[in-house]
């Protein structure tokens, strides 16, 4: 009867974070959230990184309201015991390359589900079509899910084909933005961002914020 709650800083934010709340893992780099940044930006929504170590959350959250976008970055590690999920959450790769003596693999996949494990019934999981380890997790995904992939044309999910990001449903393809030679070593971003942010962003809304964040990328 009498004790502590054992929980992390993560589990605190996914649960009293008024807004919506869009996590990712794997070996991603910074420009997924620049890009889904922007988009939302675009969108009238207020974007917070859980890594701005200037401005702890936990202390401000009174001060955020529903119109916010929480993005949050995890590790193995970060997601070994959490019992909630994000909102939407991201997986762009597993790796063997996890360590061997923190973890065995069959734990260190049952930490990337926690991703999506105790996501709600509109929960949305986006996943990489073209790492297969990622994308077997589809079949586990009670929620919903969107796939992205650089290589392959997807009936259903955003793709880079013949130059251009489309937007495929049902196997009908709508071209959403062209890449020049500049724009396409962040293919895989752009389809990234594009998936995650399908469900409050207009497709309009998203391709001029993307256009300008490659822009303000090559100026």
């Amino acid at each position: 009867s009498r004790g502590a709650i054992v929980t992390s800083v993560q589990e605190l934010l996914i649960d009293l974070f008024p807004g919506k709340i869009i996590g990712i893992t794997g070996n991603s780099d910074n420009e997924v959230f620049n890009f889904i940044s922007s988009i939302a930006y675009a969108s009238g929504y207020e974007c917070i990184f859980d890594n701005d170590i200037n401005k702890p959350l936990l202390t401000r959250l009174y001060d955020i309201d529903e119109n916010s976008i929480l993005l949050m970055e995890f590790n193995e590690k970060q997601l070994l015991g959490l019992n909630n999920s994000p909102d939407i959450s991201i997986i762009t790769n597993m790796t063997p390359n996890y360590n061997p003596s923190f973890m065995t693999y069959d734990e260190y996949e049952e930490c990337i589900k926690n991703m999506f494990r105790f996501q709600k019934s509109d929960g949305i999981t986006v996943l990489n079509a073209d790492d297969e380890l990622v994308c077997n997790l589809k079949s586990q995904v009670l929620s919903n899910t969107i796939l992205y992939s650089e290589s392959k044309k997807l009936d259903n999910g955003i793709i880079y084909d013949e130059n251009m990001i489309k937007l495929c449903k049902d196997g009908v393809r709508r071209h959403m933005m062209k890449l020049n030679s500049n724009e396409k070593k962040q293919i895989k971003n752009i389809c990234a961002s594009f998936a995650t942010t399908l469900s409050f962003c207009d497709l309009d809304t998203q391709v001029k914020a993307i256009s300008q964040k490659i822009m303000e990328h090559i100026y």
